[in-house]
């Protein structure tokens, strides 16, 4: 009887590109003890404990991983037309169908406020649309399409009709009248401390409530024409930076939001619960996940990430820039930015996930950082999604930085967009100070070539074996049919083994991977393939597979 399996081996990838942002891609190695004749005798054997052998196979040895700085460079769209003089901020940005398109906000220096889009097939020359939308000095032959001070993050929804192909979401105060109506028709889905009675601003009376925080969004056929949805997505204290994207793997929409690391107030001390005063000053900015069927209605979210006990007790987490790798939709990362409020500075660090839902932070350090006081970045910095590829494989993420720390007085606030970039996509690599080595896992190779992104000192290499499924293994059928031994073990690198590897020496963006006169991984038709790799003081940014299908 064929034997299906629901999780495990063999992977298959989203798109062509594997970057090692977490261990979910390699193997964790297998243990067993054996008696004097090699037989297994794990667990159930009857060997004393004494004389059995223990044995590792799969053993990945010798390597980390490690995230880089960031390079910063200006923002690649800078004002040229007269409604772009006085200011002009990318806002979102992300690739589709071979371009990069951007949103955001620029005016005159006369200082009216617009929304505008453009489009990059590089990253470096911007085109600016005829749009038609919004007039500007008796003309609508510009990019602009709306007048606003303000726009959200932008994704575009593969499972929506035409008319609503492209979304965005925004967080934004609403009114009590659109509180109070939000309420009685989710009366489940709020969170009373979005709810600021603390925080009064000059058009509310005293003890009339103040600032009433949530979650907006807007569709658009084209992603210039927007219809705002006229109710919340959800009320809860989402005062920053709002990402979502819909899951192709969940059949869902994904929200990540600000979130309050906060517990529960005591209702023994009898004192009115004002909200703000009782439990503002001890939470803890974080970052919560919400999913849901219905792009118009998100539950409250569940806290994912917050500031770790390796961080200062007094480090929050201001925003949380959910982003992937480029050309890998299933590589989840976010560059959260870090509020050290001990010293009101910032830092932004990358953290990654197998599955948007489980995150952990990467090793290596920030990976943008604050200019020298005096520039116009050295008060504070926040990234912003999403993470874009230019032309020349440079990896992109705009950032937002002012001249001055964040709670400073604002009186003489600069604040400017630019773009933290990695060369070659030189974003995280696996790496192995001296000698490495590992598996990965069995995975549906989406072609039948390999290329590298990697680098080696003078004296150190890579070297990589490729083991298919031994074909006496296969049943008949696809590997869905295939007997459950395959996994135990049952796999032949015949051709390409280690001894068979041209070695990879050197600094190399994209190299192909050889073995004695051949760059064909050697698989069959729909067959796995285990990629083995020796490391000698080398550094893997990233696995490419050719665009051939199989």
């Amino acid at each position: 009887m064929a034997v299906r399996f629901s999780t495990g081996e063999p992977y298959e990838l989203a798109g062509r590109r594997l970057v090692f942002t977490n261990w979910r891609f390699i193997r964790p190695g297998h243990l067993r003890w054996n008696d004097d004749e090699g037989r297994n005798v794990s667990v159930d054997g009857d060997e004393g404990p004494l004389d059995a052998h223990f044995r590792f196979t799969e053993a990945p040895y010798g390597i980390r991983l490690r995230a880089h700085p960031a390079q910063k460079m200006p923002s690649p769209i800078c004002p040229e037309e007269p409604w772009e003089n006085g200011e002009i901020n990318v806002g979102s940005w992300l690739q589709d169908d071979g371009l990069i398109r951007a949103w955001g906000t620029c005016g005159p220096e006369s200082g009216e406020r617009y929304l505008f889009y453009a489009e990059s097939t590089d990253g470096e020359s911007w085109d600016r649309p005829k749009l038609g939308l919004q007039e500007f000095g008796g003309s609508r032959d510009n990019n602009l399409f709306a007048p606003a001070d303000e726009f959200g993050n932008v994704f575009i929804d593969p499972s929506a009709d035409d008319d609503e192909r492209y979304k965005w979401v925004l967080s934004q105060h609403i009114s009590r009248q659109e509180y109070d109506r939000y309420r009685a028709r989710r009366p489940d889905a709020w969170d009373p401390a979005s709810d600021r009675v603390d925080v009064l601003d000059e058009a509310t009376p005293v003890g009339k409530g103040g600032l009433i925080l949530s979650m907006r969004g807007a569709v658009s056929p084209d992603g210039f024409r927007w219809n705002l949805i006229p109710d919340p997505l959800v009320v809860q204290h989402t005062d920053t930076d709002v990402v979502a994207y819909y899951d192709t793997v969940l059949n869902k929409y994904v929200a990540y939001v600000r979130d309050w690391d906060v517990g529960a107030r005591s209702q023994r001390e009898g004192l009115v619960d004002d909200r703000g005063l009782s439990w503002i000053a001890v939470g803890r900015r974080s970052i919560g996940r919400t999913e849901t069927d219905d792009f118009r209605n998100f539950p409250l979210s569940d806290m994912i990430l917050t500031p770790g006990p390796d961080m200062s007790p007094s480090d929050v987490l201001y925003t949380n820039c959910k982003t992937t790798i480029p050309g890998a939709p299933d590589l989840h990362l976010m560059f959260p930015t870090i509020w050290h409020t001990s010293s009101d500075a910032t830092s932004v660090i990358l953290a990654s996930s197998s599955d948007g839902k489980g995150w952990h932070y990467l090793p290596g350090g920030p990976v943008l950082e604050t200019s020298p006081f005096g520039q116009w970045d050295g008060g504070c910095v926040f990234a912003g999604p999403g993470l874009v590829e230019f032309s020349d494989g440079t990896w992109a993420l705009r950032y937002t930085g002012y001249n001055v720390p964040h709670k400073y007085p604002r009186g003489g606030l600069v604040s400017k967009v630019a773009t933290a970039t990695w060369p070659h996509g030189r974003l995280i690599s696996l790496e192995a100070e001296r000698l490495g080595q590992f598996s990965t896992v069995a995975i549906i190779p989406p072609g039948r070539k390999l290329r590298l992104n990697a680098r080696t000192v003078r004296g150190g290499s890579i070297r990589v074996e490729a083991a298919h499924v031994a074909r006496t293994t296969v049943e008949a059928g696809t590997f869905g049919d295939v007997n459950p031994r395959v996994l135990a073990g049952s796999w032949s690198a015949e051709g390409r083994t280690f001894a068979d590897s041209n070695p990879i020496i050197g600094d190399h963006p994209s190299i192909p991977v050889t073995w004695r006169g051949t760059d064909d991984l050697g698989h069959g038709d729909g067959e796995p393939v285990i990629l083995r790799f020796q490391l000698d003081q080398a550094e893997i940014f990233g696995l490419e597979f050719d665009e051939r299908p199989i």
